[in-house]
Protein backbone atom coordinates (compact mmCIF):
# COMPACT_ATOMS: atom_id res chain seq x y z
CA UNK A 1 0.00 0.00 0.00
CA UNK A 2 2.09 3.04 -1.11
CA UNK A 3 -0.04 5.65 0.43
CA UNK A 4 0.05 4.23 4.29
CA UNK A 5 3.86 2.62 4.17
CA UNK A 6 4.90 1.18 7.68
CA UNK A 7 8.04 2.73 7.35
CA UNK A 8 7.85 3.23 11.61
CA UNK A 9 7.75 -0.26 12.10
CA UNK A 10 9.97 -1.47 9.19
CA UNK A 11 12.78 0.33 10.99
CA UNK A 12 11.96 0.49 14.84
CA UNK A 13 9.91 -2.74 15.00
CA UNK A 14 11.05 -4.97 17.85
CA UNK A 15 10.24 -8.11 15.27
CA UNK A 16 11.94 -7.31 12.44
CA UNK A 17 12.85 -3.38 12.28
CA UNK A 18 15.89 -2.43 10.70
CA UNK A 19 17.23 -0.57 13.93
CA UNK A 20 15.96 -3.19 16.19
CA UNK A 21 18.16 -5.94 14.84
CA UNK A 22 21.16 -4.13 13.08
CA UNK A 23 22.00 -1.45 16.18
CA UNK A 24 25.25 -0.19 14.03
CA UNK A 25 22.69 1.34 11.33
CA UNK A 26 21.70 4.09 13.39
CA UNK A 27 25.18 5.14 13.85
CA UNK A 28 25.65 4.12 9.62
CA UNK A 29 22.49 6.79 9.07
CA UNK A 30 23.97 9.35 10.89
CA UNK A 31 27.53 8.85 8.82
CA UNK A 32 25.22 9.16 5.56
CA UNK A 33 24.29 12.56 7.41
CA UNK A 34 27.73 13.54 7.72
CA UNK A 35 28.06 12.61 4.42
CA UNK A 36 25.97 14.89 2.91
CA UNK A 37 27.23 17.55 4.45
CA UNK A 38 30.66 16.95 3.24
CA UNK A 39 29.88 16.10 -0.28
CA UNK A 40 26.14 17.01 -0.98
CA UNK A 41 25.53 15.24 -4.48
CA UNK A 42 26.99 11.75 -3.01
CA UNK A 43 25.46 11.65 0.75
CA UNK A 44 21.96 12.34 -0.65
CA UNK A 45 22.37 10.15 -3.51
CA UNK A 46 23.16 7.11 -0.82
CA UNK A 47 20.79 8.61 1.61
CA UNK A 48 17.81 8.52 -1.31
CA UNK A 49 18.43 4.80 -2.40
CA UNK A 50 18.13 4.21 1.32
CA UNK A 51 14.54 5.94 1.83
CA UNK A 52 13.44 4.94 -1.44
CA UNK A 53 14.25 0.91 -0.07
CA UNK A 54 12.80 1.59 3.20
CA UNK A 55 9.71 2.90 0.90
CA UNK A 56 9.93 -0.21 -0.76
CA UNK A 57 9.80 -2.56 1.82
CA UNK A 58 7.49 -0.59 3.94
CA UNK A 59 4.43 -0.24 0.96
CA UNK A 60 4.16 -4.20 0.83
CA UNK A 61 1.31 -6.12 2.15
CA UNK A 62 4.05 -8.09 4.52
CA UNK A 63 5.63 -5.54 5.61
CA UNK A 64 7.76 -7.96 8.69
CA UNK A 65 9.10 -10.41 6.25
CA UNK A 66 6.32 -12.85 7.18
CA UNK A 67 8.05 -15.73 8.68
CA UNK A 68 11.48 -14.28 8.26
CA UNK A 69 13.85 -13.44 10.76
CA UNK A 70 14.91 -9.73 12.21
CA UNK A 71 16.54 -6.84 8.96
CA UNK A 72 17.57 -9.57 6.69
CA UNK A 73 15.64 -7.57 3.66
CA UNK A 74 18.12 -4.82 4.38
CA UNK A 75 20.77 -6.90 3.12
CA UNK A 76 21.23 -5.25 -0.23
CA UNK A 77 21.64 -1.77 2.00
CA UNK A 78 24.32 -3.21 4.15
CA UNK A 79 27.18 -1.49 1.32
CA UNK A 80 25.41 2.29 1.65
CA UNK A 81 25.40 1.55 5.55
CA UNK A 82 28.93 0.20 5.89
CA UNK A 83 30.06 3.51 3.62
CA UNK A 84 27.97 5.76 6.66
CA UNK A 85 29.54 3.29 9.16
CA UNK A 86 33.02 4.64 8.16
CA UNK A 87 32.49 8.67 7.88
CA UNK A 88 30.66 8.00 11.32
CA UNK A 89 33.99 5.90 12.50
CA UNK A 90 36.49 8.90 10.84
CA UNK A 91 34.37 11.80 12.56
CA UNK A 92 34.75 10.13 15.78
CA UNK A 93 38.78 9.02 14.96
CA UNK A 94 38.91 12.75 15.25
CA UNK A 95 37.08 13.63 18.23
CA UNK A 96 38.61 10.88 20.57
CA UNK A 97 37.04 12.60 23.81
CA UNK A 98 33.31 11.26 22.01
CA UNK A 99 34.61 7.98 22.45
CA UNK A 100 35.89 8.38 25.71
CA UNK A 101 32.31 9.45 26.80
CA UNK A 102 30.79 6.78 25.04
CA UNK A 103 32.89 4.42 27.06
CA UNK A 104 32.16 5.99 30.34
CA UNK A 105 28.85 5.74 29.86
CA UNK A 106 28.67 2.18 28.89
CA UNK A 107 30.75 1.89 32.00
CA UNK A 108 27.80 3.57 34.17
CA UNK A 109 25.34 1.38 32.29
CA UNK A 110 26.61 -1.66 33.96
Amino acid sequence: DWAHPHVGPVLFSSTAGLFAWTPLALPAVIGLVLLARRDRRVGLALMATLALGVCVLASTPTWSAGVSFGARRFTEAYPVLVLGLCVTAEALLRRPWVLALAALATLKLR
